[in-house]
C-alpha cells in the first residue's frame, strides 16, 4: 500500500484498478463465496459421518465444476467488458472507460486463480493444517512487492495485475506442494467428474447465496457511491481501511480456519461444555486484540498514515481524511468480529439458515445506511454503516447461540477495557507531539503495552495470565 501510494497516489488510475478488481472479486464471492464459507463445515461432517475417501471424491467433483464455471465467467467478462465498465462507472469519460475495459479483461482470470487458491486452503484447513496458507502468503506477498517495484515503470498501473498473478500462482504451487507433503489424497483416487459432489456442496450453501449476493452488491455499490463523491474518493476509502483490515485479517484467519472445524466437531459429539469453552476463549481473545488495534490507532493513526502514504503524491487534507477513516474502520472491527464469530457458532451448530438470513439483512442495512447517510456524512458514512449494521445483527445472532444459557462472556469488562484504553491513547496522541513517524509509533506502542497491562490487572482480565505464562515459557526455552 505504501508503494501504491508512492507510484499512483490518490488518482484516477488507482480508482480504475480498484473498481476493476472489486468487480471481479464481487462476482467471484457472489458466485463461490457461500460454498467457500460452508465447505469446511460440510467436509468435516462428511469425514465424521462417512469416511475420508467419500469426502475427497465429492471434493473432486466440486473442483471440476468450479473450474468449468469460472472459465465460463472469464469468457463472459472478456466478451462484454464494455457493458461491465459502463455499469460500474457511468460517469467516466470515453478515455477512462477504455482503460477500465482493458483492466477488466486483464484481471478477469483472477476468477479462476482466486477460487483455486481458496478451495485449496479450505481443504488444508479441513485436515487441520492451518498455517501453511499464512506462511505461503507471506512469501508470495514479498514477491508481489518486489515485482511491483520491477514492473511499475514499464507497465504503470497494470503492474499491479502482473504482480498479483505471479504471486497468486506461487501461492497455489505452495498449496499443491503441501498436499503432496502432508499426503492429502486429493489426487490419489480416480477423479470424480460426476455432478453429485458439486450438487451436494452447492445445496448445502444455498441459504448463503442471498446474503453473499447482497454483500457483494454492497461492496460494489460502496465503490460506486465513493466514485460519485469525486476523483480519488475510492482510493481514500481503500487506503483508510487497509491497515485495520490487514490486522483484522490475521485474527479472522485464525477464527475461520480453526474455530469452525473445532466447534463443528464438538457439536456433532454433543460436547456442550467444550463448545462453550472454545467459543468463549476465542471471542474474548479476539475482542482484546481488536481493542489493542483500536487503542494503537487512536493514538498513532496519523503517524501510521504519514509513514505509509506521505510520499508527496497525496495532499495533507487527504492524509487527514485517511487517518480519521482508519480509526473509524478500526472501531468497526468490533461489530465485524462479533458478527463473524456468532455466525460461525450458528454455522457449526447446523443453524446455517438463520446465519444466512441475518447475513442478508446485515448487507441490506449497510446499503440503506450508505444510501441515506452519504449526503450528510460524506465519505465517513462507509465505516459507520459497517459498524452499526454488524453490531446490531451480531446481537440478534447471539440470541440464537446454541448453548447461550451456559455461556458467560463477561462482555462488559472487555468493552470497558477497550473504552478506557482508547481514551488514554487518544489523549496521548493529541498531546504527545513527535514529528518522526517511526518514533511516534514506537512511543504509542510502548504506552499501549503499559496501559493495556495496567488495565488488565485492574479489570482482572484472565488472558493476562495466559500471555505472561506464554512469555515466561518462551524465555525459559531460549535459555
Amino acid at each position: 500500500m505504501s508503494l501504491t501510494a508512492r507510484y499512483f497516489g490518490v488518482s484516477i488510475d488507482k480508482d480504475i484498478w480498484l473498481l476493476a478488481f472489486a468487480t471481479i472479486t464481487t462476482l467471484d464471492l457472489a458466485i463461490w463465496g457461500p460454498i467457500n464459507e460452508t465447505f469446511r463445515t460440510k467436509f468435516v461432517f462428511l469425514k465424521e459421518k462417512e469416511n475420508d475417501e467419500y469426502a475427497i471424491r465429492k471434493t473432486q467433483s466440486l473442483l471440476f465444476y468450479f473450474i468449468c464455471f469460472s472459465v465460463l465467467g472469464i469468457v463472459i467478462i472478456v466478451l462484454f467488458n464494455a457493458f461491465f465498465a459502463q455499469i460500474i462507472a457511468p460517469d467516466y469519460n470515453e478515455s477512462q472507460l477504455g482503460i477500465l475495459q482493458k483492466m477488466l479483461v486483464y484481471i478477469a482470470p483472477a476468477l479462476l486463480f482466486n477460487q483455486l487458491m481458496q478451495i485449496g486452503i479450505s481443504i488444508l484447513n479441513a485436515y487441520e493444517i492451518f498455517f501453511v496458507a499464512e506462511i505461503s502468503s507471506f512469501f508470495s506477498n514479498i514477491l508481489n512487492i518486489v515485482l511491483l517495484m520491477l514492473f511499475v515503470n514499464q507497465f504503470g498501473i497494470y503492474a499491479l495485475a502482473i504482480s498479483y498473478y505471479i504471486s497468486t500462482l506461487l501461492l497455489i504451487f505452495f498449496i499443491l506442494f503441501y498436499f503432496y507433503r502432508k499426503k492429502i489424497p486429493l489426487f490419489k483416487y480416480r477423479w470424480n467428474f460426476k455432478f453429485d459432489g458439486f450438487k451436494m456442496f452447492f445445496l448445502f450453501a444455498i441459504p448463503f447465496f442471498l446474503p453473499y449476493f447482497f454483500g457483494q452488491i454492497n461492496t460494489l455499490l460502496e465503490k460506486i457511491f465513493a466514485a460519485e463523491l469525486g476523483t480519488g474518493s475510492v482510493s481514500i476509502l481503500d487506503f483508510s481501511n487497509r491497515v485495520p483490515m490487514l490486522l483484522y485479517s490475521i485474527i479472522l484467519s485464525v477464527v475461520t480456519t480453526i474455530v469452525v472445524p473445532t466447534l463443528s466437531k464438538y457439536y456433532i459429539r454433543s460436547e456442550k461444555e467444550n463448545f462453550n469453552i472454545e467459543f468463549k476463549k476465542v471471542f474474548r481473545l479476539g475482542i482484546l486484540l481488536i481493542g489493542l488495534i483500536i487503542g494503537f490507532l487512536m493514538g498513532g493513526a496519523s503517524a501510521v498514515v504519514d509513514f505509509l502514504y506521505d510520499k508527496g503524491s497525496i495532499s495533507q487534507e487527504q492524509l487527514t481524511a485517511i487517518s480519521e477513516m482508519t480509526v473509524l474502520y478500526a472501531v468497526a472491527l468490533i461489530g465485524l468480529f462479533s458478527y463473524i464469530l456468532f455466525g460461525m457458532s450458528l454455522l457449526a451448530s447446523e443453524k446455517h439458515k438463520i446465519y444466512a438470513l441475518m447475513g442478508m439483512l446485515t448487507q441490506i442495512l449497510v446499503v440503506v445506511l450508505n444510501f441515506f447517510c452519504r449526503p450528510l456524512l460524506g465519505i465517513y458514512t462507509f465505516p459507520i454503516s459497517i459498524a452499526v449494521a454488524h453490531i446490531f445483527f451480531a446481537f440478534l445472532m447471539s440470541r440464537e447461540y446454541p448453548f447461550k444459557r451456559e455461556l458467560k462472556l463477561e462482555l462488559f469488562k472487555y468493552i470497558l477495557f477497550i473504552l478506557v484504553l482508547s481514551i488514554i491513547m487518544f489523549c496521548a496522541g493529541k498531546y504527545i507531539i513527535i514529528d518522526n513517524s517511526l518514533l511516534k509509533m514506537a512511543c504509542m506502542g510502548l504506552l499501549l503495552s503499559i496501559s493495556a497491562f495496567g488495565l488488565s490487572i485492574v479489570l482482572k482480565i484472565e488472558e493476562r495470565k495466559i500471555a505472561l505464562k506464554t512469555i515466561k515459557s518462551k524465555i525459559k526455552n531460549k535459555h
